[in-house]
């Protein structure tokens, strides 16, 4: 028996010798035909001595290139851009308002294809044979227009906004404090769990309307600093212009606050902010009542309502909610003993986010908000009066006031000339209210010609002096620059437009946005296959019929005037008023309806009373 020797392993990197034969033999593989590559490596891995494993991997490893060629057809689809777009289309219908996909993508492809708005097939070129796209496909060649579902629920390009000094612009935003409210009483800070206060559970919101915290965060755009106020219950207007008139008011210095004895922490130092903003912006709603937008008008702030459900349009004071949750409010739960109602807690908040402000680093200007906000100018510092003053103008109600031959106006105990208010006619009724700012103090309110209202001092008759607007004025109609369009944004407009039937993007918009808007203008059907399903006849089995429960019938009891109108109806001439007498005595309790036809035929012709 011959024993054969063991195997040598094989070496892992080729000699000097081997690289020699390995490039000879790298060469003639590149340029042989199709067929005679794999004959030639077996050829080179007998020359090295190696199997041809080895060979093959020592070739690719240096000596050749070895990747897949690209195909011919490659970045090219069965699937037209056209049939992507139905199928974005059909996916469209199917989504929830909150941006959720209900529809998914084979249910919409299914639809399409049942109803003949897409083929979705490719053809065989050797056989001729024609076949449907799988989804995996479909779902490629989507991606690549860029009309898959996931590509087209992607968020809007936004255009990042600057402001050229501190107090230019605002922004002002308002939401329920979900981590802690003060009950009634304000006995402490409680904890809302979320579980049990959510918005799918409305009894539970209902409850606790009356304890719960609204937080007011406001921002100067250039600086960054960062403003936050609690009020009780909810937004209003009324909490929005007090809150406005809190940031601009100025503010006392340290010498002048006095420590209280349930004052939670003192300020660390003064706090600069204040002044007039030259813009506010906000969201729709009681951040933009009729309060707040009267208020700006009398303090000539151009206010900014944002678009609904643009979030991104406030992004700075969005993401300053969000700091002050994490490094003022996830710190309440320690002190909720101390803070027993709504001055404490402001006092709090007033004094932490003068320490935040002065400390911490903004990272788009590399200085503390405080030390940004101080660079601004004394022109661009518009003082304002003391708190007391704004808010009254904010619990001042404008009145109406006839204009006299002279043309004048009685009003707040004075008569103001109103020669300079453009428009303006003899017995006209004009719109005044009261200003703390002027010295007559009456303001006229009148429509501009670009639909905003203009606010007019009117100056004192007995008072003699040049007055106009204020040359610090900002300039009414100024617009920001709007981001390129991207191509998933005009592939929305091109499926609106799909959708609507309408070629330009404006009137898609519309009419999806119309009341009883149908897709496709109702002509795509999505049960096409239910439609379409072959028609079955089911022959019927036989049965054993239901036996009815037996039902114990009682006559119903007529009262005995009603049962005898009846047969006096009935017997005509041949009624004896004596009948009802004997009905009465016969049927005290009612007569049987059942019997009536009896009776009645009893009595005719002779008297029912001979009847025994």
């Amino acid at each position: 028996m011959t024993i054969a020797p063991p195997s040598m392993p094989e070496p892992t990197m080729p000699t000097p010798a081997q690289h020699g034969l390995l490039a000879h033999y790298a060469q003639r593989i590149k340029a042989a035909p199709h067929g005679r590559k794999t004959e030639l490596t077996a050829e080179c891995a007998g020359a090295l001595g190696v199997s041809p494993g080895t060979a093959s991997r020592w070739l690719s490893a240096g000596h050749r290139d070895l990747q897949r060629k690209r195909r011919a057809d490659a970045g090219r689809f069965a699937l037209t851009r056209e049939e992507a777009l139905a199928i974005s289309a059909v996916w469209e219908t199917g989504r929830a308002a909150d941006a959720r996909c209900r529809m998914t993508l084979k249910e919409a492809i299914d639809i399409a294809r049942n109803d003949g708005l897409i083929r979705a097939e490719q053809t065989d070129s050797d056989s001729g044979e024609i076949t449907r796209l799988s989804d995996s496909s479909v779902a490629r060649a989507m991606r690549h227009y860029g009309l898959h579902p996931e590509q087209m629920q992607r968020p809007t390009a936004h255009q990042p906004l600057s402001s050229p000094h501190p107090n230019w612009l605002w922004q002002v935003d308002a939401s329920v404090c979900v981590v802690y409210y003060l009950p009634s009483g304000g006995c402490g800070l409680c904890e809302m769990k979320k579980e049990e206060h959510y918005k799918n559970k409305p009894q539970n919101i209902e409850a606790i309307k009356d304890f719960r915290v609204i937080r007011y965060v406001a921002t100067d755009h250039a600086s960054g600093v960062i403003r936050v106020r609690y009020y009780p219950h909810a937004e209003s207007g009324q909490h929005t212009a007090h809150f406005i008139a809190w940031l601009m008011a100025p503010k006392q210095s340290e010498d002048r606050r006095q420590r209280t004895e349930d004052s939670v922490v003192s300020p660390l130092s003064s706090d600069p902010f204040h002044g007039k903003p030259w813009k506010i912006m906000v969201d729709p709603g009681a951040t933009a009542s009729g309060t707040v937008k009267r208020f700006c008008e009398a303090m000539d702030i151009e206010l900014i309502v944002n678009e609904a459900h643009n979030p991104r349009a406030k992004g700075q004071v969005e993401n300053a909610n969000w700091l002050w949750e994490r490094k003022f409010e996830s710190k309440l739960n320690l002190e909720k003993d101390r803070i027993i109602d709504f001055p404490t807690l402001n006092r709090l908040a007033e004094a932490y986010q003068i320490f935040f402000n002065q400390t911490f680093v903004h990272s788009r200007h590399g200085k503390t908000r405080f030390a940004a906000w101080g660079l601004i100018t004394p022109e661009q510092l518009i003082v304002t009066a003391p708190l007391e003053q704004l808010l009254e103008i904010i619990a001042s109600k404008r009145e109406e006031a006839k204009v006299k031959g002279d043309l004048t106006v009685a009003f707040a105990g004075g008569r103001y000339w109103v020669k300079h208010v453009p428009g303006v006619s003899v017995g006209q009724a004009l719109t005044l209210e009261y200003s703390p700012f002027l010295a007559g103090g009456a303001v006229a309110v009148v429509d501009g010609e670009n639909g905003r209202r203009i606010r007019i001092p009117l100056p004192k008759v007995e008072v003699a002096g040049d007055f106009g607007f204020p040359v610090d004025a900002p300039t009414v109609g100024e617009a920001y620059k709007r981001p390129p369009e991207t191509p998933i944004e005009t592939n929305r407009k091109e499926v609106d437009k799909l959708l609507t039937g309408e070629k330009a993007t404006e009137k898609a918009a519309a009419a999806r946005a119309r009341k009883g808007f149908v897709p496709f203008l109702g002509q795509v059907d999505p049960f096409a296959d239910v439609r379409a399903a072959p028609k079955i006849t089911y022959l019927p089995r036989a049965g054993t019929p239901m036996e009815a429960p037996a039902v114990d019938t009682v006559p119903r009891l007529l009262p005995v005037v009603r049962a005898a109108r009846r047969m006096r109806d009935a017997l005509g001439d041949a009624w004896n008023p004596e009948t009802f007498d004997w009905l009465t005595r016969k049927y005290p309790d009612g007569v049987p309806e059942d019997e009536l036809a009896r009776l009645i035929a009893q009595a005719s012709p002779t008297p029912l009373v001979a009847v025994s």
